[in-house]
């Protein structure tokens, strides 16, 4: 199985992995916790030319709910059944390569909410 090119990348499929309960502890309160995750796998999957099929696949899965509101929402991200699908194919992706499905490290991104800058520290 290919390896995982960038740390950006193995970030986005350990998160895309974890359940709703950790998923939402990964960012600050008061962001759209799907719409970050959707956020942070893109940017990773856009420096992943050639990706490998089950890559691509969790890409595709992702692009069917593009514009979706209610698939972007934590309700969303907690009961839709597309997420858990997406949370398996991550998983798997993660196996396949030897690759720990261990929550990663919080986001190190700073986020802006209600006007207040916020970067979570490790």
């Amino acid at each position: 199985m290919e390896k995982v090119k960038s740390d950006a990348l193995e970030w986005a499929l350990r998160a895309l992995a974890q359940p709703f309960s950790v998923q939402i502890q990964l960012y600050p309160a008061g962001v759209m916790v799907a719409d970050e995750l959707a956020e942070d796998w893109g940017d990773a999957f856009e420096g992943v030319p050639n990706a490998a099929t089950d890559i691509q696949q969790i890409e595709d899965m992702m692009m069917l709910k593009a514009g979706i509101i209610e698939f972007w929402t934590d309700d969303g991200l907690k009961r839709k059944p597309l997420w858990d699908e997406i949370r398996m194919m991550a998983r798997t992706a993660l196996l396949a390569r030897d690759l720990s499905t261990d929550p990663p490290k919080m986001s190190s991104h700073t986020y802006i909410i209600q006007g207040h800058a916020v970067k979570l520290c490790d």
